[in-house]
């Protein structure tokens, strides 16, 4: 989940949470407003350690894209160091082309800074951004510890989303559908923002609720339109765009992308999208 995504969502332009002092009032705690058409779950933040807890998170995940519940994958916390040296190792067995070409091509066009795909900034770069992982090949989920505790909102959403790419793959057989589609930088991002897009869509809708939210009364259109367009000035902004638009255009301008489609027509619409992605990302850009 990226800090862009939490200051966004949380100027929704609904009311949320109340202050300290009205916690402490004897009022009791807040309302939980679930996402609807999953109303029968629980949707108050658990701790994402504990078998039970995965289990409701895997349901609800389940209700939120209209399927059937998977067995709860295997479920691993890291901290950053552990995670720094599973990324590491990763590099060592598949070290990046020296010299990079690419870089030196990107560079030329503006595109990235001397430097932005060399491994050591590649890892620095996805330690701070990432908190969790769906593994195609493994069939398991990595959840990045960053000092949040782990029956906090933040990881119980993070884990939705990555059930969600559980429950994707379980479907389409993620590996084959990027296989077949992702041929080119350009094509990937389109396929990408599918893939990405619905988990963020369906992460957005429960983190809501975990803030104390009503689903039920947010503009979800205005809303990703508004986070779409902050992704693009963050991308447009940034000293190397084209790492930057691998950061958020899947996952902002994907989750617009992926709720044109469910707003109209459900998961069926969703569905759809995974029986021909968009192959070229300007198709995502303009669906505006």
């Amino acid at each position: 989940m990226t800090r862009a995504f939490v200051a966004v969502l949380l100027d929704v332009g609904v009311t949320g949470c109340g202050s300290e002092d009205e916690k402490d009032s004897g009022l009791g705690a807040a309302p939980t407003y679930p996402v609807p058409g999953c109303e029968g779950i629980d949707h108050r933040p658990c701790d994402v350690r504990e078998e039970r807890c995965q289990e409701r998170l895997m349901e609800l995940a389940a209700c939120l894209r209209g399927s059937g519940p998977l067995p709860v994958p295997p479920v691993t916390l890291m901290t950053e160091e552990e995670f720094l040296a599973y990324l590491n190792q990763g590099i060592a067995e598949n070290p990046p082309p020296d010299p990079n070409h690419l870089e030196t091509a990107l560079d030329l066009l503006d595109l990235v800074t001397p430097g932005a795909l060399a491994p050591a900034a590649i890892v620095e770069r996805d330690v701070e951004r990432i908190w969790g992982l769906y593994r195609n090949d493994e069939k398991d989920i990595l959840i990045v510890d960053h000092g949040v505790p782990a029956d906090e909102p933040d990881p119980n959403s993070v884990l939705v989303h990555e059930f969600v790419h559980a429950l994707q793959d379980a479907d389409v057989d993620l590996n084959r559908f990027y296989g077949e589609y992702s041929t080119t930088f350009d094509s990937h991002l389109g396929v990408a923002a599918v893939v990405e897009g619905e988990a963020r869509m369906h992460q957005s809708r429960f983190w809501a609720s975990l803030l104390g939210l009503d689903p039920g009364s947010i503009d979800w259109a205005e809303h990703f339109g508004s986070v779409a367009e902050f992704a693009e000035e963050e991308v447009l902004s940034a000293p190397s765009p084209y790492v930057a638009t691998f950061s958020y255009f899947p996952y902002e301008l994907g989750a617009r992308f992926v709720h044109h489609a469910f707003s109209e027509r459900g998961a069926e619409g969703v569905d759809g999208l995974f029986a021909s992605p968009p192959t070229r990302s300007h198709a995502v850009m303009a669906s505006l």
